[in-house]
């Protein structure tokens, strides 16, 4: 999946790739054998609840409708955007992507669901005035954020030795 965000119209566009497996796991299967199957795509909008047969779902924010093939590619476009922001810095909102192949009456073949937010993410490196280097900042949905993080080193240098709760204490001291 990839997205495109326009920030000031808070209009997204998902490119979905789609790969089908016909039984076996045979993902190079012909296009022939998906003959008369649809493939579609549902985004709904953070918190509907959509129920495994579909009842009651509310309408999807997103869809599309394609004849199945081994590889596509389908667009979702979502107007009035939520955005996802890392923890700390604004909302998560997650939207729930379905996606199902059909038969030619509209029964559901194979399901698969994706729980996705929508944001922008990108590494500005920019000359620093007066200093050698660049600079190293993420930014996120247009603004700028300190990201920190931390580094593992085995507690052990025999990874057996190391127990589950050798492991939680290290990680609440970490926190």
């Amino acid at each position: 999946t990839r997205t495109h965000l326009d920030l000031g119209q808070r209009c997204a566009r998902l490119t979905l790739g789609t790969t089908l497996e016909a039984a076996g796991g045979d993902p190079a299967a012909p296009d022939a054998a998906w003959r008369g199957l649809w493939l579609v795509h549902e985004l709904f909008a953070p918190g509907a609840a959509v129920a495994a047969d579909g009842a009651g779902a509310p309408p999807p924010v997103a869809t599309t409708r394609q004849p199945a093939a081994a590889c596509t590619e389908a667009e979702l476009v979502v107007s009035d955007a939520q955005l996802w922001w890392p923890a700390g810095a604004g909302a998560q909102p997650l939207y729930t992507l379905r996606t199902r192949l059909e038969d030619a009456a509209g029964r559901v073949l194979a399901e698969d669901r994706r729980r996705l937010g929508l944001r922008t993410l990108r590494l500005v490196q920019a000359p620093v005035a007066g200093e050698p280097g660049s600079s190293f900042v993420f930014e996120v949905n247009g603004r700028e954020l300190f990201v920190g993080g931390a580094n593992w080193i085995p507690d052990d240098s025999l990874p057996e030795r190391a127990t589950p709760e050798r492991l939680r204490a290290r990680v609440a001291q970490a926190v």
